[in-house]
């Protein structure tokens, strides 16, 4: 009889172990808010903005940005105009992507899902839909606080989605995203929204 009940608490003891062990590995993977996670680095203080374009045939268009650093913006020409681009600077990371919403209110809540590079943004049929195109994810590599593309610190946006739920300049935002060479990246955004 003792050896019966020395077994039964050995069994309920592993179990108890595995259970506690299990919910350790559930809170490694649970993301903070304004936090993304790129495989097993998360980057923290994420900041966004949301670059306002004018609208397109058929739905509202923007690129929305997320960096642990601070935006800055260049003049360039763009179809003979002077136009302001933003990017990142002091970055360890900086996350970006076009997306389209249907009207002519800007961007809406939904789940924005990606389209490959050569879908038609001005297609009747995704009037519509939610969608995103034309995304990278920047990441400091070599630890210098520049972001550079011609150091393959940029990486393409091959898959995923992007939820948004937005109250006036109010966005929260979970990113579910794949990159080229199969990385994923997760990520949550609850703030104010920069618009420019």
């Amino acid at each position: 009889m003792k050896k019966l009940l020395f077994i039964s608490c050995i069994v309920c003891a592993l179990l108890l172990h595995s259970c506690s062990k299990e919910s350790e590995n559930n809170s490694e993977v649970e993301i903070s808010n304004n936090a993304i996670m790129i495989e097993d680095d998360t980057y923290v203080s994420i900041k966004g903005l949301e670059e306002v374009f004018d609208f397109k045939e058929n739905h509202s268009a923007s690129q929305i940005n997320f960096t642990d650093g601070e935006f800055y913006y260049v003049q360039v020409v763009i179809f003979g105009n002077l136009q302001p681009i933003w990017r990142a600077r002091d970055a360890s990371l900086w996350v970006y992507a076009d997306l389209f919403a249907p009207g002519f209110e800007g961007l809406t809540s939904g789940t924005y899902d990606f389209k490959p590079d050569n879908t038609d943004e001005n297609d009747i049929d995704l009037s519509n839909s939610h969608f995103f195109i034309d995304g990278k994810v920047a990441i400091d590599l070599n630890k210098d606080g520049e972001l550079e593309s011609d150091d393959n610190e940029f990486l393409k946006i091959t898959g995923g989605s992007i939820k948004l739920e937005r109250q006036e300049d109010y966005y929260e935002i979970e990113l579910n995203l794949s990159l080229e060479n199969n990385i994923q990246v997760t990520g949550k955004f609850s703030d104010d929204f920069d618009q420019v």
